[in-house]
């Protein structure tokens, strides 16, 4: 739950910069920020005064929400539970990128995810499927999928890192496998 509402709260503004944001806040009384941001505090004068696109994701302000939206951050904490629900604790690196195939969309992910998705389709299997053609091997993206690793073994750092690195390395390699495993 923390998870889905630390990203339910960013969801709305992510990507603006701090500098807006912080300008933003203090226009509508939230600075510091008390509660979230609500779909009610975007006025249509403000377009024009942020670079930001404030109002471009309305549906998914909690005012106006009336469920989670769909979030790559949050969609791979609840990959790795249904993964190891069917493959257990054990689950291997071919048992991440068959659940990726069989149970999200194409359009679910970006990036590195994006490219070792299309490498799984293309009979691409771990680690090739983090390699070949994927630029952003190294980049960030495995690390919002690790939470969950720690979740589940509270106390044993050592096994959440293993567990990390084997879902990892399907889509990365290097400093990508680093960061989640960290």
């Amino acid at each position: 739950y923390g998870r889905v509402c630390g990203c339910w709260l960013g969801k709305p503004i992510e990507g603006a910069k701090y500098a807006e944001i912080t300008e933003f806040l203090k226009e509508t009384n939230n600075f510091p920020m008390q509660r979230y941001i609500l779909a009610a505090d975007v006025k249509d004068e403000m377009n024009d005064r942020y670079k930001f696109p404030f109002r471009r994701r309305l549906s998914t302000y909690p005012d106006v929400a009336t469920s989670m939206p769909a979030d790559d951050d949050t969609n791979y904490t609840l990959m790795a539970q249904v993964v190891v629900d069917k493959y257990t604790r054990d689950f291997t690196p071919d048992d991440m990128a068959e659940r990726w195939v069989a149970l999200q969309p194409k359009t679910a992910y970006w990036t590195a995810e994006q490219a070792a998705f299309t490498n799984f389709v293309n009979g691409f299997e771990p680690p090739a499927s983090a390699m070949y053609k994927n630029p952003y091997r190294e980049w960030i993206g495995a690390q919002i999928r690790g939470d969950y690793f720690g979740y589940i073994n509270p106390g044993n750092p050592e096994l959440a890192a293993e567990m990390a690195w084997r879902d990892a390395i399907i889509s990365h390699t290097k400093n990508g496998i680093y960061g989640e495993m960290f």
